[in-house]
């Protein structure tokens, strides 16, 4: 047998065992067993046997390796199950979520479409309503200003009737006593009179009597013979009426001297008593100086000037909004401040961080918007203005209307901030007040550093913080804090940045008023920044 076949018949016999064989413990015995009841092979049999041997030995060998490799790649087979399950469940919650995730987009594409054309009709409204806004704002303002200047000049001739009321009252006192004074001199004047009219009829009958004498003298001077016995009588009672009526003359030209005297008198009182009422009108516009002097040259308390801010506060809410990957994100700002005028204006103060605009870097919010409010009566903030000095002092612009609506006292500038020796601290969101001394910066003439200490007052202690409002013992405003320790202190107005409040709010010219913000901010002194 060539090597050839013999590899052949090796092969088949291998196949035909490897088909037909079962591998387990009883092999090696079956095949001892063969091997025994088979006769004595031939030298080329006992060859091919050993061969098979061998070959089922390595067999076994690469079975148990096998086996091996089955078992380990089970385990790994039933790691991956368990694996694809877990990612099956959370295949099956990411398809939920999806699901969920789509409804709900689905929902808010429908609100938003229902949103879009209620906005569009909104609008055309709103348009119509403007124009006819406008058309009656231009036929209002007119007449509002007309009636205002009407009702200002009222309330002038009202408080300039009150003073002349209580200036009269004063005059007519002295009127009363003027008046006493002249009717006295009345009943002397009304005596002489008196005298001076009896004196007249005296005299009168003297003339009537003189002139019936004298027709009597001529009656006796027809009949002189008869009468010469009495013609010396006659001619005495005759220089007698003379005497009497010479009398009579001297006393009327003494009554007369006396009347003049009296109306002499009478005059000089009458111009006594202007004179007595033009200084009291002087008394009285010297008293409304000293006493407006006292007023500003006496301090008030602490306890005053913070009932007042509760009293004349105006609320100031700012509503911000963002869209964003999660959603619409919305922030509120809330703070308590109050109206001041330069003589001219109408404004609201507060702090430009209370708008939730970051003046010193970038604004993330896409829109604001912001209204003033005292008790039932409210007013939109539809602009907010930036001094030029310092930017984080913000101002809205309100209208005289607004102001009488929102029926507050307007807080004058502080003509002399410098005063007094300390101020009062009034915190608008904290709720809190409190006396602090103050030192003027002298490398930066608009601001005053405040003491950096705990203050205790009527709501526990506090430090100055930024946002707090800065009075003067006059009850004037000096300022606002710009950070907690400086107050600028506000000796004018000049807001040049406006910035509109709205929807566009990162838009156009906003964008670059926020810019210019930021690049004057960083100008500022370091120390007040």
């Amino acid at each position: 047998m060539n090597k050839t076949l013999l590899i052949i018949l090796c092969d088949f016999l291998l196949l035909s065992l490897l088909s037909l064989a079962r591998f387990d413990d009883g092999l090696t015995e079956e095949l001892e067993t063969l091997s025994v009841a088979a006769p004595t092979p031939t030298s080329a049999e006992a060859d091919l046997m050993e061969a098979l041997q061998v070959a089922l030995e390595e067999e076994r060998i690469s079975r148990t390796v096998l086996e091996g490799e089955l078992l380990r790649a089970q385990d790994q087979a039933l790691s991956a199950v368990e694996s694809l399950s877990e990612q099956e469940q959370r295949l099956v919650q990411y398809q939920e979520s999806l699901e969920s995730a789509a409804r709900r987009a689905q929902r808010l594409d429908e609100d938003r479409q229902r949103i879009e054309a209620e906005m569009g009709a909104s609008k055309d409204e709103l348009e119509a309503l403007q124009s006819n806004l406008q058309s009656v704002s231009r036929q209002t303002e007119l007449s509002g200003a007309r009636l205002q200047e009407m009702q200002e000049e009222l309330l002038r001739r009202e408080r300039e009737a009150a003073l002349l009321q209580d200036k009269l009252r004063s005059v007519e006192t002295l009127q009363d006593e003027v008046l006493k004074e002249k009717q006295e001199m009345a009943a002397q004047l009304r005596a002489s009179e008196m005298e001076k009219r009896m004196a007249m009829e005296q005299l009168d009958v003297e003339r009537k009597e003189k002139a019936k004498i004298q027709e009597h003298a001529q009656t006796l001077a027809v009949s002189v013979g008869s009468l010469a016995e009495r013609s010396g009588e006659i001619q005495q009672g005759v220089l007698e009426l003379s005497r009497r009526s010479a009398v009579m003359s001297e006393g009327l030209s003494s009554l007369a001297q006396s009347s003049s005297v009296l109306t002499q008198g009478v005059t000089t009182l009458t111009q006594h008593s202007a004179a007595l009422s033009e200084g009291v009108l002087a008394l009285n516009e010297k008293s409304s100086v000293l006493a407006q002097e006292l007023k500003e040259n006496r301090p008030l308390s602490g306890n005053l000037l913070y009932s007042a801010f509760l009293e004349n506060g105006v609320d100031v809410d700012f509503r911000a909004g963002k869209h964003t990957v999660w959603g619409q994100r919305s922030g509120n700002r809330n703070t308590r401040t109050v109206l001041i005028s330069d003589g001219v204006q109408f404004y609201i103060v507060f702090h430009a961080q209370e708008t939730l605009l970051n003046v010193g870097g970038q604004t993330s919010w896409q829109s604001i918007w912001g209204d003033a409010h005292r008790g039932n009566a409210s007013v939109p903030v539809r602009e907010v203005r930036f001094l030029q000095a310092d930017p984080r002092v913000a101002l809205a612009v309100i209208s005289r209307e607004e102001a009488r609506l929102l029926d507050v006292d307007i807080y004058p500038i502080a003509r002399d901030p410098f005063r007094f020796d300390d101020v009062v601290l009034v915190g608008g969101a904290g709720g809190y007040f409190g006396e602090s001394p103050f030192v003027v910066e002298p490398e930066a003439s608009r601001y005053v550093r405040m003491e950096r200490r705990r203050f205790s007052r009527l709501f526990g202690e506090f430090r100055p913080a930024r946002g707090d409002l800065v009075f003067s013992r006059a009850g004037e405003l000096i300022g606002i804090m710009v950070n907690k320790e400086y107050c600028y202190v506000l000796t004018d107005i000049v807001a040049t940045d406006i910035l509109a409040l709205g929807d566009s709010l990162r838009a156009g010219t906003n964008q670059e008023v926020l810019n210019r913000l930021n690049s004057r901010l960083n100008t500022l002194p370091s120390r007040v920044q």
